[in-house]
């Protein structure tokens, strides 16, 4: 399925914010209240990009709504984990007096403001919900969508008949991920991780095969892919899955091979952990979306962070050691 996206932006006189923005349907379609995407850059006057912000800095209002359509309430706002300054924001029909109501075929305008203590900038952003369905049959499209917005382009104006959904786009997640507690070879200087890996396709079906790629960050150090060897899978560096099915998940529990670039002892360091679904690592010539193209495309990352400890006694001279693994906060 094939979404155009359009782009505007906007900001207040005289702000700091710039704020521009696209939205994607994700699973929203006429009459259900799956949530749509909206994907929104907020950069400073200089073009830097704008880090740290919350759902609660973020409004969205809907301006005009398709025949029959309701408010929208955001039910999550995160940052992107490849793309600072760029937050996906998650909305979904409105819940008023017990009534959740759906999304109505039609376009949508979405007047999104982005507040920041002082700072404010604002954009509006458009919602599609007619041309994610193809038409077919008997009658007007006024018949189908209701009545036509003025000035709204909608598909095909004399074509009638009822609204089959087009086939949705797959859209692949980590939902998990479960570090152990390592054990350690070559005096401290190489590490195996124990690791849990659960992914999920919120998405359209696909028969594609696709792999799971993990990146390590010891201490400051540079980022680097590591092994992550799964019993049953031929690829010591990735497993792979052959399609997953709508709403369906994977989970893959094997171990992680840590080394530090330049041989440092990893006792007590802290490693981050970033699992990539639908990975090109070690992959050339490949398209940007790499093997399964999807609704959403900056989703695919999953980062936690573990100290590197264990429950070991280890003599050293008269010194008696004791290392215990110690989970630290989740970061994305």
């Amino acid at each position: 399925m094939a979404i155009a996206v359009v782009i505007l932006s906007g900001t207040t006189l005289g702000s700091p914010l710039n704020v521009v923005g696209g939205a994607s349907p994700i699973n929203a379609a006429p009459g259900n209240s799956n949530s749509a995407a909206l994907v929104i850059s907020v950069t400073d006057q200089n073009g830097n990009a704008v880090s740290g912000l919350i759902p609660s800095n973020f409004k969205v209002d809907v301006t005009i709504a398709a025949p029959g359509g309701a408010l929208v309430d955001i039910t999550r706002a995160d940052e992107a984990a490849r793309a600072p300054g760029f937050y996906i924001v998650e909305i979904v029909p409105t819940t008023y007096q017990g009534t959740q109501y759906t999304w109505k075929a039609g376009v949508y305008l979405f007047s999104v403001t982005v507040d920041r203590g002082a700072y404010r900038g604002q954009t509006v952003i458009p919602l599609d919900l007619c041309n994610i369905c193809t038409v077919s049959g008997a009658g007007r499209v006024s018949d189908v969508v209701g009545v036509r917005a003025p000035d709204l382009t909608l598909p095909s104006a004399e074509v009638v008949g009822t609204l089959t959904p087009a086939a949705r786009l797959p859209d692949l997640i980590v939902t998990e991920v479960v570090p152990g507690t390592p054990s350690f070879e070559e005096d401290g200087r190489a590490a195996n991780l124990p690791l849990k890996v659960t992914i999920k396709n919120v998405g359209g079906a696909t028969d594609k095969d696709f792999k799971t790629s993990v990146d390590v960050i010891v201490g400051s150090g540079a980022r680097y892919v590591r092994p992550f060897s799964v019993p049953g899978q031929t690829d010591i560096w990735y497993p792979w899955k052959e399609g997953l099915g709508a709403g369906e998940e994977a989970t893959f529990t094997g171990n992680l091979n840590i080394r530090a670039p330049l041989g440092e002892v990893l006792y007590n360091q802290e490693a981050k952990i970033m699992v990539f679904v639908d990975s090109c690592s070690g992959d050339e010539f490949m398209p940007d979306y790499c093997r399964v193209q999807e609704t959403n495309e900056i989703n695919n990352e999953k980062e936690v962070s573990v100290r590197l400890t264990q429950m070991i006694q280890a003599v050293r001279g008269a010194q008696l050691q004791q290392f215990q693994a110690i989970p630290l906060a989740r970061v994305s």
